[in-house]
């Protein structure tokens, strides 16, 4: 539609608010200074439903940061900002989400062929990997997720398999016809429903036995990770001024046990298929670049040594490896993770000559606007330097790449995946290097969180 009628479209949904799509970064500005202080979203409005009607009210007609809006969201968003985003506090975790990187990589040895290729579903791999990796920030505790052969119906296994299906149900119930609205439960909300409840009752078990740790004294939980040939022990006070994130949230004025147990459990929901994704992606652009992976190689190596796993990572090795954060901007300015981010506008606003009233729902198009050569020259090459201070590759509007979204409403998961994802590529590319043994380029399945849509036919092998 916008190759046809321009940067700006106007959509009309059923059951939905009128939607206004924009392509230009300028207009996301607009919206974003426009809604500011009450950044409203539409979105997440079946799994709202879901909650507000499970079984034994649980939530307590409170559905948490993913679907609410207004007050009821700042009264928990507020209180929740400074153990989950603020630096000090996420770097606690730094040792032990290293601690499972390595745990991972012993892992995938016993998983690669004798060619050395990963196994077919390698992002089931990931999804592991990042669930241990969240748990150990949400619950203080191992899910034993890296364990050396998962039965299928081991509780990680089953958590990982039904937040696939959340995400896929959510894109379905969102984006389709919303009959589920009025009573009338579609396939897909049904979906939703038994994935979403299923997942709960997993969860909860788990977030109940690190809170009555807690209330033991017993804290935080210990946990060992075995692998074909070590484990890993996963232990050390972690969190905000030295409490875990639990503990930090049980004991904040203004939120109760019923919402810190929401909290929790949106960060395990909201915090596997997305760092899976986003790792997947950027290991397949190092892959496809080998000389920025050989020039990452080479400046961790300067940072850490030669040695595999000489130690574990600080905050400090983190620092002195900004090349890392410069490859992560630009895989998620390549693959971003959703398709972009909206506003409900509070107020009519004036985008080009158009007067958009309040009630409309306006949709930045990160995917467009990312690969767009407006504001990005060469847009469809990986250049991590353009993101060097300096801006070697020209400047770089500061609304046209927005992977987590901007202002009150960033997503507060921002700094835990970044930490993970550094840690994981710090350790994959000291130990291997990585190609990708295919011709095939990197398709995405489009839904709710992008998804590879190929075969992720890597290769590890040792480097010499």
């Amino acid at each position: 539609m916008m190759s046809q009628y321009g940067p700006l479209v106007r959509l009309s949904v059923p059951g939905a608010p009128v939607v206004v799509a924009t392509s230009n970064a300028d207009h996301v500005r607009q919206v974003m200074t426009a809604t500011l202080h009450d950044p409203r979203r539409h979105f997440f409005l079946s799994l709202k439903k879901v909650r507000d009607e499970t079984p034994g009210n649980y939530f307590q007609g409170r559905a948490g940061l993913l679907p609410e809006n207004g007050a009821e969201w700042w009264r928990v968003r507020s209180r929740v900002q400074a153990p989950l985003l603020q630096p000090r506090s996420v770097s606690r975790y730094l040792p032990m989400v290293d601690q499972v990187a390595v745990t991972f990589m012993d892992r995938l040895e016993g998983c690669l062929s004798a060619d050395r290729q990963v196994p077919d579903d390698f992002l089931g791999e990931l999804y592991k990997w990042a669930l241990e990796c969240v748990g150990l920030v949400a619950l203080d505790r191992s899910l034993g997720c890296l364990g050396p052969s998962l039965p299928s119906d081991h509780p990680s296994v089953s958590m990982i398999h039904h937040i696939n299906e959340i995400f896929g149900a959510v894109n379905d119930t969102e984006h389709g016809m919303h009959s589920w609205q009025h009573h009338n439960k579609s396939k897909a909300y049904q979906r939703l429903e038994h994935s979403h409840n299923a997942f709960l009752k997993l969860a909860a078990k788990c977030i109940d036995e690190s809170r009555a740790s807690l209330a033991t004294g017993k804290r935080p939980v210990h946990g060992t990770v075995p692998t074909g040939n070590s484990s890993c022990t996963v232990s050390g006070r972690a969190g905000h001024d030295g409490r875990t994130v639990m503990q930090t949230l049980l004991e904040t004025d203004g939120l109760s046990t019923s919402d810190v147990a929401t909290i929790l459990l949106d960060m395990l929901i909201a915090g596997v298929d997305t760092t899976a994704h986003c790792a997947a992606f950027t290991l397949y652009l190092l892959a496809r670049n080998p000389s920025k992976q050989r020039k990452l190689q080479m400046l961790i190596d300067q940072e850490l040594g030669n040695q595999e796993d000489g130690g574990s990572l600080t905050t400090e090795n983190l620092t002195r490896l900004p090349y890392i954060t410069h490859i992560l901007k630009e895989s998620l300015r390549l693959f971003p993770i959703t398709t972009g981010t909206n506003r409900l506008l509070t107020e009519d606003l004036e985008l080009s000559g158009y007067r958009i009233p309040a009630g409309t729902l306006v949709f930045g198009c990160m995917t467009q606007m990312s690969r767009d050569e407006r504001y990005f020259r060469d847009a469809s090459q990986f250049i991590p330097e353009r993101w060097e201070r300096s801006r070697p590759h020209g400047p770089i509007h500061p609304y046209a790449s927005l992977p987590f979204s901007h202002g009150k409403r960033m997503c507060i998961g921002k700094r835990i995946a970044e930490q993970e994802i550094y840690t994981l590529l710090v350790r994959v590319l000291q130990r291997y290097d990585v190609t990708f043994n295919s011709t095939e380029e990197m398709k995405v399945q489009t839904q709710v969180v992008l998804k590879p849509d190929i075969r992720l036919a890597f290769k590890f092998t040792h480097r010499k």
